[in-house]
Parts: structure tokens; C-alpha cells; sequence
């Protein structure tokens, strides 16, 4: 498969790769036959409408053109679907469970997912009461909140397109992207980020509204607050909205990222509703993700790796997903770890990092506090444990272990190694609230091989991810079971 990048890409694995210079996109697909029935079986989301849209090409220029998909091996398990449909299956499935957790004025906020769609409907009715067009972008300026999540599905189930841009970006970037996606709407966390769409408005003739999330707002005609918002969906009809989202068709697009990055070079990638919708599914098949999945979000999700961790693998698996201090959030991220002690959790080079350097620098055993004994006492044994998870780390002989967790179970059971877990292993990875953690990835950047042999030595395995906005996020991806390799 050839990967095409111009201005603005758009790429998925079984179906869409596109790119959008100056409001047109281009995709591609990645299948094997072409998929152009809407009978070819039963599905396991009885929806009905998973139909695709017409199309004789692989490729398309147009933000509102199709794309053929193809089949082929693992892409052959899920049929496409389209984020409503997926959207509307998580709800049924998952009603009453907890979908997303917000700490606000000092108190944790529980959001259910019958309570996310019906938020989340509200955002879409308010879109289509605007007069959001279809293929239209919504674009979506701020950190991470559960109001982006529901800006960015909303966008979708009202037919238009959730433009994510990295809330670090200047006037003129979101400029330029609002320009090239044909924005019509533009959502931002706080008056911080208004003031930098303000500062372009003049630029924006097709811009019918700007709501902002968080702070205060003298509100206007065409400024509202979340609240008033959600409140302009009320007189809609719910057939309006479903009439939209049962138009829909799995081989177009519904999303464009952007990263952060110069003016001169701005590039968006275009995601279909199949891209996301197989992705997220295929992932969750392969790290059988369950029901009790709990994750917490911090990073900006204009990153599709990003995304599809805190938002899209959660909706799939009936996961939860706890959030930062959106006005803060990475100095807040480990009081939030603690407090969800996620099963799931996506790490940038900079945390890990951070987190190796305040272990190193540990001198006490908290559990041994207490203890009447000097200083000397405490270093002495957490070198002694530290000492003996890496010689036993280097030592075991690998060959006889299938995979990581084969490996640590048998370190384990050796003699003396409880020490090791009691002293360090245990208290290091409840300290950063990742004691219930399975997965640990890193996959935004590089981490050097030396923070992962740390983080090994006590028995926290860094999984590796790689992916791009391109490739839906995600390229490979680790597991715990995976063989070892020398």
C-alpha cells in the first residue's frame, strides 16, 4: 500500500487514506475486494444503514467523496461501521456504567454513558440548529475535557467534520486550519483560546458561531458558553438529528487532526468513520479489553494515538476514562493516576522521564517510615532490593520464558525476590497509582533504552506503540504476551 502525504493526509488501514489541500481531500484504501453491498451479512451492531456510499476509485480529492474498501484477512472480521452506529451500540451496551469521571470544584463527577449520549446529542442537535453542513468542519481548540469528547462525536453524529487542533497552536495556525477544513463552528476551552480565534475573525466569513467551554463570557449572538450551547438543541427534533446520522456511510470522512506546527506547513489527516470505528475495534480484540478498563486522559487529542486511547478504545470496551486538571494537566496527572488507577495508560517520554528521575532520587522506604531506625538503614535496603531485581533481571535465563509476564512471575517466585516486590516493585508503581496498570505504552515519541530497563527493574513494563495520525494512530502495537527478544 502506498501512503500518499500532501498538505493535509487522511489515512486508514482498511479503508481511508486522504489528504485535504484547500478544503479537498484525497483518500485511499487498504482491503483486498471492494465492498460495495450493503448485504454481505449480518452484523454484530444490529443498526441497520452500514451501507457505503458509491464508489468507483481508491482515492478521492473531495472531503465529501467515497472511497472503495477492501478486504483482506484481519480486516475481514469487523464490517464498517459508522461512528453513530458505534456511538449508539457503546450506549446500549454500556447505559448505566461509568463512562467518564471529571474532577470539578474539588469533587469527582461521574458521567454514565447514558448520560454521555444524551449530552452528546445535545452538542449535535445545537450544531444542526446553527446550520452545521454536512462535510463541514467543527474545530476544537483545548486541552482534554469530556466536553472535547463530546464536541468531537457530536461533530460526527451531525453530519460535519471534528477538526481536533493542538491547543499549543498560534492565531494564525488555527487560521489556516479553519480556513482549509471550511470551519463553521469553532468550540475552545477557555477565554485563552478565544482570544486567539478573535484575533482572525475578520479571516473567517464562514465561522456562524464560537462556544467556549470553561470561564467567563459576556454571550452574545454569536458567542455562547457550553451551557447555552447545549440549551439551542432543545428545540430540534431528535428525527432531524437521526435522519443525519442514518445518512451516513462508512467509506467518508468524519475527522481531520491536526498536529501542531508551522503556518507554512500545515497538514491535516483526514480520518473515515471505517478508520475509526475498525481500528478501535481491532485494538480491542487484540489487548482483549473488557468492561473494567479504566484509563486517564492528559495529552492533547489532536494526536490520534492520543484519541483512540482515551476516547475511542473506552467507548469500545465499556472502559472509563478519568481526566486531568484541563487547565493543568500534567502536573495534576499523578494526584489523578492515584485517585483511577488506570488498567490502561499511554505515557509520553517526558513522564517517564520525570518519574525516573524522582525514583532514583528516593531515599526511604515509605512503608518503613515508621520503623525507629536511621537513614542508613532505609538506603541500604532499597539498594539491596533494587540490586537484586536487576541482577535477577540480567540473569534469568529468557529463553525459558514465553512472554514478560512468564518472565516476572518466575522472578518472583525465586527466593528472597519478595523483598524486591515488597520494598520496591509494590510502593514504586502505587506511588504513580499504576499498581492495577496492564498496559503501559509509550508511543508519542522515543524513550531511551536505559528508562526502559528502569522501569523493567521494577517490574513495570513499558509496552512500545507506534503509530501515526496517518495510520489511524496506530501502526503495531505491544502486549505483555508478546515473546521476549534478546
Amino acid at each position: 500500500m502506498d501512503t500518499v502525504i500532501v498538505p493535509l493526509t487522511l489515512l486508514h488501514y482498511r479503508s481511508v487514506h486522504a489528504s485535504l489541500d484547500d478544503g479537498e481531500m484525497q483518500t485511499s484504501t487498504d482491503r483486498g475486494q471492494n465492498l460495495t453491498e450493503c448485504d454481505l451479512g449480518p452484523s454484530e451492531y444490529p443498526d441497520g444503514g452500514w451501507c457505503l456510499a458509491p464508489a468507483d476509485a481508491l482515492w478521492t480529492v473531495r472531503r465529501y467523496g467515497a472511497v472503495k474498501l477492501r478486504t483482506g484477512h484481519s480486516s475481514e472480521r469487523h464490517l464498517p461501521l459508522t461512528v453513530p452506529q458505534f456511538f449508539s451500540h457503546a450506549v446500549r451496551r454500556w447505559n448505566r456504567w461509568k463512562a467518564l469521571s471529571v474532577k470539578r470544584a474539588g469533587k469527582w463527577t461521574k458521567i454514565t454513558y447514558a448520560e454521555y449520549e444524551s449530552q452528546t446529542r445535545s452538542v449535535a442537535r445545537a450544531l444542526l440548529q446553527l446550520g452545521l453542513q454536512l462535510f463541514h468542519g467543527v474545530l476544537i481548540l483545548g486541552s482534554t475535557s469530556p466536553e472535547w469528547f463530546m464536541a468531537e462525536i457530536g461533530s460526527i453524529l451531525a453530519g460535519g467534520l471534528a477538526v481536533g487542533v493542538d491547543p499549543s497552536c498560534s492565531a494564525s495556525f488555527c487560521q489556516e486550519v479553519a480556513i482549509r477544513s471550511k470551519a463553521q463552528v469553532v468550540i475552545v476551552q477557555d477565554p485563552g483560546q478565544l482570544e486567539k480565534i478573535l484575533q482572525v475573525l475578520d479571516n473567517l466569513p464562514q465561522v456562524k458561531a464560537i462556544i467556549q467551554c470553561e470561564g467567563q463570557l459576556e454571550a452574545s449572538k454569536f458567542l455562547f458558553t457550553w451551557d447555552a450551547f447545549l440549551a439551542l438543541g432543545t428545540d430540534l427534533d431528535d428525527v432531524c438529528l437521526n435522519e443525519v446520522m442514518e445518512s451516513q456511510k462508512a467509506n467518508q470522512c468524519c475527522a481531520v487532526m491536526y498536529a501542531a506546527g508551522v503556518t507554512e506547513d500545515v497538514r491535516g489527516v483526514m480520518l473515515s468513520h471505517d478508520n475509526i470505528t475498525w481500528m478501535a475495534r481491532s485494538v480491542c480484540d487484540h489487548l482483549n479489553l473488557g468492561p473494567n478498563e479504566v484509563v486517564v486522559s492528559y495529552q492533547p487529542l489532536n494526536d490520534m494515538t492520543v484519541q483512540l486511547m482515551d476516547l475511542w478504545l473506552p467507548l469500545c470496551c465499556g472502559g472509563t476514562t478519568y481526566f486531568a486538571d484541563s487547565n493543568d494537566p500534567e502536573s495534576s496527572l499523578i494526584s489523578v493516576l492515584c485517585h483511577a488507577r488506570p488498567t490502561i495508560f499511554l505515557g509520553c517520554h517526558a513522564f517517564w522521564e520525570t518519574v525516573k528521575r524522582r525514583l532514583e532520587s528516593l531515599k526511604k522506604i515509605e512503608m518503613l517510615q515508621k520503623v525507629p531506625s536511621n537513614e542508613q538503614i532505609h538506603i541500604n535496603l532499597l539498594r539491596q532490593a533494587r540490586g537484586r531485581l536487576l541482577e535477577h533481571v540480567q540473569t534469568l535465563d529468557r529463553k525459558t520464558c514465553v512472554s514478560w509476564r512468564d518472565y516476572m512471575d518466575k522472578f518472583f517466585q525465586l527466593p528472597l525476590n519478595f523483598l524486591s516486590k515488597l520494598l520496591v516493585s509494590n510502593p514504586a508503581c502505587a506511588s504513580l497509582g499504576l499498581n492495577h496498570c496492564t498496559f503501559c505504552y509509550s508511543g508519542t515519541s522515543v524513550v531511551p533504552s536505559e528508562t526502559m530497563d528502569f522501569f523493567g527493574n521494577l517490574g513495570l513494563k513499558i509496552l512500545q506503540l507506534y503509530g501515526l495520525n496517518e495510520s489511524c494512530g496506530m501502526h503495531s502495537i505491544g502486549h505483555p504476551n508478546d515473546p521476549i527478544q534478546r
